[in-house]
C-alpha cells in the first residue's frame, strides 16, 4: 500500500517495523529546512491523528512515531530549541 507524502511515493512499514529514520518517516530529504519539515509533520499528524482514526491501532502508532520524529528533527534543525529542552 502506498501513500503520497510529497512528490514521491514511499511504502509505509507495518506497525512493528516503523522506521527509526525521522527523515524517512516524515517523507522529507536530509536537506530540508525546518518550515518544510513542519509542513510535512502537520500533514501527517492530521492524517494519522487518533481522533480522526478511532479504533485504528496502526494510525495511533504512526501518530506517536511521527511526533517523536518531528521533535527529533525540530531540535536538530533549531539549536535554540535543543538548548531549551536540555534545561
Amino acid at each position: 500500500m502506498f501513500y503520497r507524502f510529497t512528490r514521491r511515493f514511499i511504502q509505509l512499514p507495518k506497525i512493528n517495523q516503523i522506521s527509526s529514520d525521522p527523515y524517512m518517516l516524515l517523507g522529507v530529504s536530509r536537506q530540508s529546512t525546518l518550515p518544510e519539515v513542519k509542513r510535512e509533520y502537520y500533514k501527517l499528524a492530521k492524517k494519522y491523528h487518533p481522533d480522526l482514526n478511532p479504533n485504528d491501532e496502526r494510525a495511533k502508532n504512526m501518530f506517536i512515531a511521527i511526533q517523536a520524529a518531528f521533535r527529533h528533527l525540530e531540535s536538530e534543525l533549531d539549536p535554540s530549541l535543543r538548548d531549551r529542552r536540555q534545561n
